[in-house]
């Protein structure tokens, strides 16, 4: 090898090893407990509520309502100590493709799929909705387990002050193990 082809490997192997790596947790069906996402092009990993709080970065899995009939469903809950809080709900169990392009209160008895956002301690509020959809795709839901991942994307709109603005929210995945 002469030096002339040495610089230029070097250089190669320099570059190589310095390229960003992703910061979002990979895409994984194992229970990991991860959740990450981008909002507005920013990586929001979640990691509690703070040190003594007790609160989880994230909680949620499965859901039974005892109801006639029985509903069933996912939530995820996930937040930390700025206030930041992003939470899913699916009003089903299984895999599959769920929309979040229904009108809901999350306080409610009929719930519909939902996505909401919250961007500190009396922050705005975004919620999907008819006019600001999402869509999550359910990879693995194993109630056995207690395992469920999966994808998701949405743009909900503010509530507080007023409807009309919109956040993106991109590159969404979560691994929810009972473990």
């Amino acid at each position: 090898m002469t030096p002339h082809m040495l610089l230029p490997l070097c250089l190669a192997l320099l570059f190589w090893g310095c390229q960003p790596k992703d910061p979002l947790p990979r895409a994984t069906r194992f229970g990991a407990n991860t959740f990450g996402c981008k909002i507005n092009g920013k990586t929001y990993i979640p990691d509690g509520g703070g040190s003594f709080s007790g609160i989880k970065p994230i909680y949620g899995g499965f859901y039974w309502v005892q109801s006639n009939p029985v509903k069933r469903g996912i939530y995820i809950q996930t937040s930390e100590p700025s206030g930041q809080v992003l939470n899913l709900f699916i009003a089903d169990y299984r895999p599959g493709v769920y929309e979040l392009n229904e009108t809901t209160r999350p306080l409610t008895q009929n719930l519909q799929n939902f996505g909401f956002y919250q961007n500190g301690k009396g922050g705005i509020a975004y919620i999907t909705s008819t006019d600001c959809i999402g869509s999550v795709k359910i990879n693995k839901a194993d109630t056995l387990s207690g395992i469920v991942s999966s994808t998701f994307s949405l743009s909900p709109c503010s509530t507080i002050p007023g409807p009309g603005q919109t956040i993106g929210i991109t590159e969404g995945r979560f691994d929810i193990g009972s473990r």
